[in-house]
């Protein structure tokens, strides 16, 4: 996902489903928090990742069973000690971007709506290396698309 904004308090993923309105959120509150819950409870990491520059960036999300790690500009930013991650599955029923909904499909906090440009959106069926994340960060400053070779 690349985004700009000057923006410091906004969410940019919102996942809700009928007993949980934020099943999993990536937000920036002064600077990137994600958050999720599952069968196995609620959990939230905050990073030390700001990105309310109104530059460019590309944001990287990998998560798999060993835990996430978060990505800026095809750069490693930090991997969560301990592994922060899931053991269980999401039941989102309705995923937004560029806004915090608080009930499915709705409850919207306008204070947390996105003001800025969202591009070059991409969700993919597995977790992606880090020499993946890289190539695609490159390819796109090369004007390439991401599938490029």
């Amino acid at each position: 996902l690349w985004l700009k904004t000057a923006d410091d308090y906004f969410s940019l993923i919102s996942g809700a489903n009928g007993a949980y309105d934020n099943e999993y959120g990536l937000v920036h509150f002064g600077r990137l928090w994600l958050a999720y819950h599952d069968a196995h409870g609620s959990n939230t990491n905050i990073t030390n990742i700001s990105i309310d520059d109104d530059m460019w960036h590309m944001i990287s999300i990998v998560s798999d069973m060993s835990g996430t790690t978060f990505y800026v500009d095809g750069i490693l930013r930090g991997e969560p000690d301990p592994p922060f991650g899931t053991k269980g599955e999401f039941r989102i029923e309705a995923l937004w971007l560029g806004g915090d909904q608080d009930c499915v499909d709705g409850c919207w906090e306008r204070s947390q709506q996105f003001t800025g440009i969202i591009d070059e959106i991409a969700i993919y069926h597995r977790a992606l290396s880090s020499e993946e994340i890289e190539q695609h960060y490159d390819r796109i400053l090369a004007g390439k698309s991401y599938c490029d070779p």
